[in-house]
This record gives C-alpha cells, sequence and structure tokens, in this order.
C-alpha cells in the first residue's frame, strides 16, 4: 500500500481510516469485475459502506425495507446477470434479506450482501441491534466471509477480498448465487472527509491499496472452452442416433442466447422435437421442433401412449408442469441431464448419466442418421392441434380469464420486453397456454423457490436494469398484497405494468388435493379468501391504475399502460373457482382433438 496521502484543498487531515478504505475499495473492485447496481437499506453501522458506493459509478438503489430490497437486487442480477450488492446495517435488517438469499441460491443468481456488525465486544452483553452474523445465511451462499474489525495492516487483502466476493457470486463451481461479507464496524461511522464535503475516488491512487493497471480487477478465472473424451462421444453418438425428445427448461441469463442457440441448433441436427419452459427463452427460437404445449398434450392418455421417446436429454431447470414431471419420470427410456454445475436438477430421480459440460459442446457429437420424420412431425402436427383448440375456445368466450390474459401478453409483449411471471398460478398459465410468438419476450419467474414473496419487488428491480423497454408483471391477488408495499418506495418513473388477477384468493389451492377438504377449513387454512378492493388499494400508491371487467377494456388499459412513462397496474376481476373450470374444459376439448386425430393417423 501507498503510505503517502494526497491533500486536495480544504481536505481535512488525518486521512481516512481503515474501514472506510475497505468500503472504497469494495465499490472500485467490483466496478473492475462489473457491477453496475447496488441496493442500499439507510441505517447507522452501514454508514461507510452507503458513502462509499454513492460515490462511486455503481448506480445506488435506496430502499428503506431490507426484505423489497433483497428481491430488488434479484430482478437486477437476474435480468444483467451481474452480481449485484446489497448493504444492510445490523440486526434484523440482516435476517430480512433470508428469502432473497434463498431464492438467489437455488435460482443460481449472483448477489453480493454486505451486512455491517458490531464489533466483538459488543456482542453477548444484550448490546443494542447486535446479533450473530457470521455464517448467518448458513450453506446457503457460495462464500461467506468475516473480516473482524479492519485494521490498517489489512490492506493488502482489500482488493483480494473484493474481487473474490465477485467471482465467487458469477462463477462458484456450484453455479451463480449468493454471497455475504461481514464487516464487524467500529465508531466513529462517518469518517471526517465526507464530514468536510469531499468524496474519495478510486482514480487517487494515494487514496487506495494499489489496483490492477488497465482497470482489470484483481483476480481473474479461465475456463477451457471445451472438453474431449472419446469414451463419452461414442456413447452419446449412439444415443443421438435414436429417437428422441429435448427437455428445454429455464438456464442462466448470462448464458441463455448461447443456450437457446444451441438447443435449437442440436433439435435441428437430431430431428428431435423441444418441450420448451418459457422461462428458457427457446420459444423464440427458430427450430420448426419447438413445443409449447406438451402439457395439454400429455394429458391426453392417447397422445402420452403414442409419445414415447427411446431417449430424453434434459436442460436447465425443472418446469413447473406436473403432468410434464410425471411423464418424465414415467418412461422406461434412457436419459441425460447436461448440467454445467452438477446440482442434479432431477426430481423424479430417473437421469442415468449427468453430462458436467456447455451445451455447444453436444453440437461437435457425430451420430448416425437423424430420427424419422414421422416422429417430430406427430408432435408438431399435435401441438399445432392443441394450440388451435386453446385459441378457438378462449376466443369464443366473452369473459376475461386467466388463459386468455397470459396469452394476450404472449403475444402483445415485443421481444424487446420483459414478462416477469408470479411463481404460482401465473407462471403455469404462461406454459400451459401462452403458447408461441414471432416476438416473443424474455419471460422470468422467481422459480428457484417457487415463493410468493417478493414477486412484485424482483420485477421492480428488472425494471431498474434498464435491460428492457418495458416489464410487464402477472400476479395473483394474493402475491400482489404480499409485496404491495414495495411499490410506495417506487414513485419515481418505472417503466413497468402490472397485471393483477384478482380472484378472491389463492385460486392455485383450486387444483391441489387440499380442495378436496370440507369449504370451512379449505377457505379459512389454504383459499385465503379475500374481499378487498385491490383497485382503490392500488390508487393509494399509483397514479395509473385500471380496472377491466372485459376483454376489450383489458385491451383499451393495456395501450394506455404501453404508452406510459412509468408504473402502470391493471386489476382484473375473475370469479373465484372459474380458472379450474376452464382449465377442465380446454383439456377436455384437447384431449377430445386429439382422440380423433391419433385415431386415424397414428
Amino acid at each position: 500500500m501507498n503510505k503517502k496521502w494526497s491533500e486536495p484543498t480544504g481536505l481535512a487531515s488525518p486521512p481516512i481510516g481503515a474501514q472506510d478504505q475497505f468500503a472504497l475499495v469494495l465499490a472500485d473492485e467490483f466496478i473492475r469485475c462489473g457491477m453496475t447496481d447496488a441496493l442500499i437499506c439507510p441505517g447507522s453501522r452501514s454508514s461507510p459502506l452507503a458513502l462509499a458506493f454513492y460515490g462511486s459509478e455503481i448506480r445506488c438503489h435506496v430502499r428503506i425495507d431490507e426484505r423489497s430490497a433483497g428481491f430488488i437486487a434479484l430482478g437486477l442480477a437476474k435480468s444483467t446477470g451481474r452480481a449485484v450488492a446489497i448493504m444492510v446495517t445490523s440486526g434484523t435488517a440482516l435476517g430480512n434479506l433470508m428469502p432473497a438469499v434463498l431464492e438467489a441460491s437455488y435460482a443460481r443468481v449472483p448477489l453480493i450482501v454486505l451486512s455491517a456488525d458490531r464489533p466483538p465486544e459488543l456482542h453477548d452483553i444484550s448490546a443494542p441491534q447486535t446479533c450473530k452474523q457470521t455464517d448467518i445465511f448458513s450453506s446457503f451462499t457460495r462464500w461467506s466471509f468475516d473480516s473482524g474489525v479492519i485494521r490498517d495492516d489489512m490492506a493488502s487483502a482489500f482488493r483480494s477480498i473484493a474481487s473474490r466476493a465477485y467471482l465467487e457470486a458469477i462463477g462458484s463451481p456450484n453455479g451463480p448465487g449468493p454471497v455475504h461479507i461481514n464487516l464487524p464496524l467500529t465508531e466513529p461511522l462517518v469518517g471526517q472527509v465526507y464530514i468536510d464535503g469531499h468524496q474519495p475516488q478510486a482514480t487517487d491512487t494515494d487514496w487506495l491499496p494499489a489496483a490492477r493497471q488497465d482497470n482489470k480487477p484483481w483476480h481473474r478465472i479461465a475456463k477451457p472452452k471445451s472438453r474431449v473424451d472419446s469414451d463419452l462421444e461414442e456413447l452419446l453418438g449412439s444415443i443421438f442416433a435414436s429417437k428422441g425428445l429435448i427437455i428445454a427448461g429455464a438456464f442462466q441469463r448470462s448464458q441463455q442466447d448461447r443456450y437457446i442457440d444451441c438447443v435449437n441448433s442440436l433439435a435441428d441436427k437430431l430431428n428431435w422435437p423441444i418441450i420448451t419452459d418459457p422461462l428458457s427463452g427457446v420459444r423464440r427460437g427458430s427450430s420448426h421442433h419447438i413445443i409449447c404445449h406438451a402439457d395439454s398434450l400429455l394429458r391426453s392418455a392417447t397422445f402420452a401412449e403414442a409419445a414415447k421417446p427411446d431417449v430424453i436429454l434434459r436442460f436447465g431447470n425443472p418446469m413447473a408442469s406436473k403432468v410434464i414431471s410425471n411423464y418424465i419420470a414415467s418412461q422406461k427410456c434412457i436419459q441425460v441431464s447436461v448440467d454445467p454445475y452438477l446440482t442434479f436438477a432431477d426430481p423424479g430421480r430417473s437421469s442415468e448419466l449427468f453430462i458436467d459440460c456447455d451445451p455447444a459442446y453436444l453440437l461437435g457429437i457425430n451420430c448416425g442418421s437423424p430420427t424419422s420424420i414421422e416422429w417430430p412431425i406427430m408432435w408438431s402436427e399435435y401441438d399445432r392441434l392443441a394450440q388451435t383448440t386453446i385459441e378457438a375456445q378462449l376466443d369464443s368466450l366473452q369473459e376475461l380469464s386467466e388463459p386468455w390474459i397470459a396469452r394476450y401478453l404472449i403475444q402483445k409483449t415485443s421481444k424487446d420486453c420483459a414478462i416477469f411471471s408470479s411463481s404460482s398460478m401465473a407462471v403455469r398459465e404462461l406454459e400451459f397456454y401462452g403458447g408461441r410468438s414471432s416476438d416473443y419476450p424474455q419471460v422470468f419467474s422467481n422459480r428457484g423457490l417457487n415463493g410468493i414473496d417478493g414477486v412484485i419487488s424482483t420485477a421492480i428491480g428488472t425494471a431498474l436494469s434498464g435491460q428492457f423497454s418495458r416489464v410487464i408483471t402477472l400476479v395473483g391477488d394474493i402475491a400482489f398484497l404480499h409485496d404491495f408495499s414495495s411499490l410506495i418506495h417506487s414513485s419515481h418513473r418505472l417503466d413497468l405494468t402490472l397485471v393483477v388477477i384478482d380472484n378472491g384468493g389463492g385460486e392455485i389451492f383450486e387444483f391441489l388435493d387440499q380442495k378436496r377438504l370440507d369449504e370451512d377449513r379449505f377457505n379459512t387454512l389454504f383459499r385465503t379468501d379475500q374481499m378487498l378492493d385491490l383497485a382503490k388499494i392500488a390508487k393509494g400508491a399509483v397514479t395509473n391504475v385500471f380496472a377491466p371487467t372485459t376483454k376489450s377494456e383489458f385491451e383499451n388499459a393495456w395501450d394506455a399502460c404501453r404508452l406510459l412513462q412509468g408504473l402502470g397496474i391493471i386489476i382484473c376481476k375473475i370469479q373465484a373457482g372459474s380458472t379450474r373450470q376452464l382449465h377442465e374444459l380446454l383439456e377436455s376439448e384437447i384431449s377430445i382433438s386429439l382422440a380423433g386425430s391419433l385415431g386415424s393417423s397414428y
């Protein structure tokens, strides 16, 4: 470390202390690593962090609710693929980040939690706002580090710690995820340099420990682009000559474009159908093998019997559809999972082979003649038949419905926009009935742990990322009420349309075993009926609120929100229980159509 201190005109002595230096180094190294955004939650103990980041090139978003801030950080990281920092004071503030950290861990989203802590002498004596914070997130972090009380003689380690934290968050062997740095900070918490109105800059190297040249981060990781395994290639070559099926689940945002290209190219090379999750991005690919209505098709026992593959090749996370999951688990065939992080994403425990590789590796495998043309044609023809049946039924109904809204959003949202879906009914409506579009948007959902919490906050983070011209959020009424407070802190310009399905409670339970309970226990314990006027509630925080009751009114509300420069909310009142009835009708009509066609063709 350079011991010489620069003294700009009017700068007070003595120079900044070690913990202010460390906070400045964290911001500087994170910028060098690629960080663009950070969340700041107000608090006294975390002042050195807040002041350092606020004066840097990192965009800082201030939120008073740590739970909401955690999910906003999650949304920013999901949409950019970059690690996002979130800094909080000591005590319960850190505990409020647990839900977002859990989701980030299982969804493999890079977050860096910076928690201020009280120094050791204040622990175990009932000092205010003091608890054991080290390793508070246990096994859910990719890396956890406690700095101890920060001293001048630690300066040579500052940049290494910061750089490693970023690399662990984005490039851990277990995939991207959360990192936690705990910082016991001592008073004074606001350095004299800030009180005097100055902002130490990273460009003034006399203020900070020396950095790498050319704006490079302190540490970097290099990974080989390919691996050669002749035995594996021979095995895959023989497998690929079979009648196969590709399952394309959600993949990491930072790798998604390559993933989409690889999966589409592989399907065309092998002549295999692709069952696609809307979160995967594959539905906006060019392959004619893309299947969007597998859940509807596989509900038909006749089709499921005709659609038995010899091989199932799986990518990404499991899909929301239980029908598809059960179908995969029931197949007595070779099943291969491509899993670069070896997370064993195999709920049915049916994969025989896990391949730790980049999907592009599979494109170089030599295989025999492609599958006969009848196999992919069967899937494609019946996928189109299901699509035609769904569209005819939805178009014939006058009232608003969840499947119609989901399909409308997919068809009307352009590829420069994103859809953020709640992880309960909403994501299933997009998967089952959203279909395919020539201008398919990016679709996100918190499917790491499928929680109801933080949906609006994560969507706000997605909008704040600046990656999309507008973000459309599809949520149910319970998820809306759970996270409504996040809108109160987002009154500034936010190009987001929030579509709320108000069906008077937790509609997902209409489809689950709990529905067989008596009405009192079902409604009280599970469906949690609510009779609130959501439009009135929304108007307490947002100016532009619409409450359509017909399709045409919804379309008008949609057009109005599309032209807004800011936040708009569309509250859609849906009769309780009607969604399950409509699902059953659609399944029945599709099954009838498939049975007639399969009987005559295959």
